[in-house]
This record gives structure tokens, C-alpha cells and sequence, in this order.
């Protein structure tokens, strides 16, 4: 509905008051007004202009700051924001520790501030074990401008993605995944980032020189180069587990029904949903996963494979498996599998065959890598996959949505399960020629088998998986940093890789690198700031 239409409606609805009370909420809100004005028209046509006014007032204080002024913040609004409340949490930590000389307590008081600016997990709950130069580091952050700014962005962005999903404004048959607010910020998000890599270099410390953009293209940050690397993983794991004789699991895990806010075919609103966001749906699924993976242990059930967390078409998340397994052990991890998944709502309609989904793969004639392809590409880039049936889109326009809405909501779409980490893989390939000495032995074989790409023999060669981390034959090694942190607390760098047969170091980056601007205007007197017109 066009706005003209919206406005006409809007005349006629309620009383004088009515329509000044939704007047100023509109106006408040108007980068969102389109879709309140929507949604006010839409509940007042079937629930009548009362209720109307409730869900438009309830919209309204959930879309309120603190201080009264929209929670859809510009950078001008949130640089001002970060300035008050970070004075403001350490003037609260100097007066409580002034008053009571107990670090704990004022560290507490910092704590109590942030819940009242809607910022909660930032501080672990067992503040008591904590030394008191954790308590300090934890802190000093809450004084810092940055932390603010970060936090209040990521808190602007999720509740406004969450009350627009709500309304309606992020289904198939609207905008899938995410609503088109939302994506149209993270698009120009996106496109601040790469202005700042076509802008900037990275320089060592012996003067070498990279541009940023091509170091990104180079990079698994090249949607490319990380679907190849998610490839060569993926067969990797299935030729080590054909070899070992293994079975392969395709498993899926869905929320419950409360967690959906629209009916995937019709769009309708779901009258089972509770109100809970993507974000709490993650956190649903995470701890279903966690206790399955603590009984597995306890059945001393071995595995490996692959995790992709997507979204449905109104961006509740579910998970993907690819699982391993010995063949014995597969009717138990079944079991243990389907029970946690219904556990929660387990006797709601359709809850056995939406809630969870298993099916057995042949790994010996057929390739299980085959199923979990297409949805690596769906959420990278969609290259080869066709339609994106969930959303009504082409794959490769839909994937970006997906990749939007995994910035949004801080969701790690791809993770591996008990295998070998894949650092040691990508820092073997900066290798440059063989290694010889006392590193000649199994650490060549790692080095051998990540140059030529084969992840199966890397993963052999390191110890296979389930292996623990102290028995690895390679590990990431790190060191201290010469300078410490703006928080004056020490930081570490990769330095290379820590042979565990000859305890020695493999250097595979030797130098500190620094990010520098492209450009600089130098004066033979003094260095001066570029023209101001170069920055607009």
C-alpha cells in the first residue's frame, strides 16, 4: 500500500485524539513509518482502532530510549550517546569505590548501569572468582567511547530488526531473511567497509607493503575463496571417514513453534509465537546442541563433521549437521538426538516431523559432502545453486540477505565439530618450501598435505579427530605484542606454528603489520592533515 492510500485510511481511523496519538508516533519513528502506518491501518481494519492504539503504544515503548528519542539511532546520535554514558559509568565506578573501597562493589554498580541501558552478558556472572585485574579490564572497557558505540549500534540494530519482524516486514512474501530497513543498512554498512579496504594498506615492519582490497580478495573473507576452503574441508572429512569406515548422519534442528513469527506457504502471522527474536532462537538451539553433545560424551560416542546454522524465511535460525559416526553408534546418537530436540514443546503439532530430521547417508557409494554443499553456497554467495525455495529469490541475491542477517544478529554460520583446527591448515599453506631439521618428520607431513589442499591427509597426519588439542602434531603459537592495549593490558600476536616433537617455533609470520592510509600529505615542515574537501 502506497502512502497516499495509508494516509487516507489513517483520516478516518478512531477519534481526533487517536489519530494525533499515532500521528506523533509515526513522526518519532520515521524512518520506519511506512511499516507502523501499515501495521496501525491493518489491526485496526480487523481487531478495531482501540486495540490499534495498545499495540501502536506497546510498538512505541519498545522503539523509545531511555532518554525519549527513537532507539533508530544515526552515528551523529550514537557518538553523542557513547560520550554521556561512558562518563557516566566511571564517574559511577570512582564514586562507589570512593564510598566503599571494595573493587567488586563497584564493578557491580558499572554492571547494574549497563542493564539499565539494555546491555546484559557483557559481565560473567562469577564476578566473585575474578582477580582483581580481571574486574579492572572488565571495566576500564565500560569507560571507553568504542565499547559504547558498538553495543548501542548492535542494540539499535536487534531491536528494531526484532519489532519490524514482528510487524510483518521480514517474511517470504515480503522481505525474506531480514526486512529491507535492516538490509538497507547493512548494505551501506558494507560499502563503508570496503571504501575503508580501497583506502587503506597494510604495512610490515620491514616496509612491505598491501593494499587491503587485494589482501581481502586473497582472503577466505572472498566469499570464493571460502566457499573452495569450506569444499576441500568437507571432502576431507569424507574421505577420512569412507577410509575409516564410517556412516554418515544429515540431521536437522528446528525450534519450537514459539520461536516462528509467520507461517511459511500463507504469511500469515503464527498464533503459536511467543515474541522471541533470532538471537533467543540461536540460544535455543546452542544449548539443545550442548546437552546433546554432553550425552554423547558421557555414551563415549566419537564423531565429526560439520554445523551451518541458517534462517527460516522470517529469520528464525535452525542448524544443519553432517556427522561421522561409527555404525554401531548410530541408533544411540538417534535417540539421544531426537529427545533433546523434544524436549522443549516436543508434543506440539508437527513437532516430530519438523523439530527434527534425521537421515542415514551411504558414505561408501554415495557423497554426503553433495548434501551440505548447496547450503554452504546458499550462505555464502549461492553460486550454483539455482532457487532459494525458502525465500522466493535467485540463490546469489538471497545469500546476501542471509550473510546480512548473520552480521545482524551475530550468528557464526559455519562450525566445525571435533575436527582439526583449521588455522594450522591455512598457516601451513603460507609455507614456502619444505621444512627440514628436526621439524622433517610429522610436521612436513601437516605442511605436505595442506599445500597440496588434501584436508584428508592433513587430518591423518595431525592426528585425526577427536584428538586433543596438547596432542596435535602442529599448534597455533602465539606471542606477546611489544606495545599493550589502549587498556593497557598485554596482547598476543600469531606468530606461526609450535612443532610439538621438537618443541620448536615455525615462523610463518615474523612481522608486525600496521594499517596506514593509502594516501598521506607530507609538509617538509610538519605533517598536515589531507585538505578537508578529501574527507567529504
Amino acid at each position: 500500500m502506497d502512502q497516499k492510500k495509508l494516509d487516507q485510511r489513517l483520516s478516518v481511523i478512531g477519534t481526533p485524539e487517536c489519530r494525533t496519538f499515532a500521528r506523533e508516533i509515526f513522526i518519532a519513528h520515521m524512518p520506519v513509518s511506512l511499516i507502523l502506518k501499515s501495521y496501525y491501518v491493518r489491526t485496526a481494519k480487523y481487531e478495531g482502532y482501540v486495540e490499534a492504539n495498545r499495540k501502536l503504544g506497546r510498538i512505541n515503548k519498545r522503539l523509545t530510549w531511555h532518554d525519549g528519542g527513537t532507539f533508530i539511532f544515526d552515528d551523529s546520535r550514537v557518538k553523542h550517546l557513547a560520550i554521556i554514558y561512558s562518563g557516566a559509568a566511571k564517574g559511577i565506578f570512582d564514586k562507589r569505590l570512593k564510598k566503599t573501597s571494595s573493587l567488586l562493589t563497584a564493578v557491580k554498580a558499572v554492571r547494574t548501569y549497563l542493564h539499565t541501558n539494555s546491555i546484559t552478558g557483557y559481565f560473567p556472572k562469577n564476578l566473585e572468582t575474578r582477580s582483581d585485574e580481571q574486574l579492572m579490564g572488565f571495566v576500564v572497557r565500560t569507560f571507553d567511547e568504542g565499547f559504547w558505540r558498538r553495543h548501542l549500534r548492535r542494540i539499535s540494530e536487534q531491536t528494531i530488526e526484532s519489532v519490524l519482524r514482528e510487524l510483518g516486514a521480514t517474511k517470504k512474501q515480503v522481505a525474506p531473511y531480514i526486512s529491507n530497513f535492516s538490509y538497507s543498512k547493512k548494505k551501506l554498512n558494507r560499502r563503508r567497509n570496503r571504501v575503508f579496504l580501497e583506502t587503506h594498506k597494510a604495512v610490515s615492519e620491514s616496509g612491505e607493503e598491501v593494499s587491503l582490497e587485494k589482501a581481502n580478495e586473497s582472503s577466505v573473507s572472498n566469499p570464493k575463496n571460502r566457499v573452495a576452503e569450506l569444499m576441500v574441508r568437507m571432502r576431507g572429512q569424507e574421505e577420512f571417514a569412507r577410509e575409516e569406515g564410517r556412516t554418515a548422519l544429515f540431521m536437522t534442528m528446528t525450534c519450537p513453534s514459539a520461536y516462528h513469527a509467520f507461517m511459511g506457504s500463507s504469511g500469515r502471522a503464527n498464533p503459536n509465537f511467543k515474541g522471541f527474536n533470532p538471537k533467543q532462537g540461536l540460544e535455543y538451539l546452542n544449548s539443545t546442541w550442548q546437552r546433546i553433545r554432553d550425552e554423547i560424551k558421557k555414551n563415549k560416542i566419537q564423531t565429526f563433521g560439520m554445523r551451518v546454522c541458517e534462517p527460516h524465511h522470517d529469520g528464525t535460525p535452525h542448524f544443519h549437521f553432517l556427522i561421522y559416526i561409527e555404525k554401531d553408534d548410530v541408533q544411540k546418537y538417534k535417540e539421544i538426538f531426537k529427545k533433546h530436540c523434544l524436549k522443549v514443546d516436543g508434543d506440539e503439532q508437527g513437532a516430530e516431523e519438523h523439530r527434527c530430521d534425521i537421515e542415514e547417508l551411504d558414505v561408501k557409494n554415495g557423497s554426503p559432502t553433495g548434501y551440505l554443499a548447496k547450503y554452504i553456497s546458499k550462505n555464502i554467495n549461492g553460486e550454483g545453486v539455482g532457487e532459494d525455495f525458502e525465500a522466493d529469490l535467485d540463490a546469489t541475491a538471497s545469500s546476501d540477505r542471509v550473510s546480512a542477517w548473520a552480521s545482524l544478529w551475530g550468528i557464526r554460520q559455519f562450525s566445525e565439530i571435533n575436527t582439526i583446527p583449521v588455522t594450522v591448515y591455512r598457516e601451513c599453506r603460507r609455507l614456502k618450501g619444505q621444512l627440514t631439521g628436526e621439524k622433517a618428520g610429522k610436521a612436513e607431513e601437516v605442511r605436505a598435505a595442506a599445500d597440496k589442499a588434501d584436508y584428508a591427509a592433513y587430518m591423518r597426519a595431525m592426528g585425526g579427530p577427536n584428538t586433543k588439542r596438547t596432542d596435535l602434531v602442529l599448534r597455533a603459537f602465539h606471542i606477546l605484542k611489544d606495545k599493550k592495549n589502549k587498556f593497557n593490558e598485554a596482547v598476543t600476536r600469531l606468530l606461526g606454528l609450535l612443532d610439538k616433537a621438537s618443541n620448536e617455533v615455525i615462523q610463518t609470520k615474523p612481522e608486525e603489520w600496521s594499517i596506514q592510509p593509502l594516501w598521506m600529505v607530507v609538509d617538509q615542515e610538519a605533517a598536515q592533515p589531507p585538505p578537508l574537501e578529501y574527507w567529504q
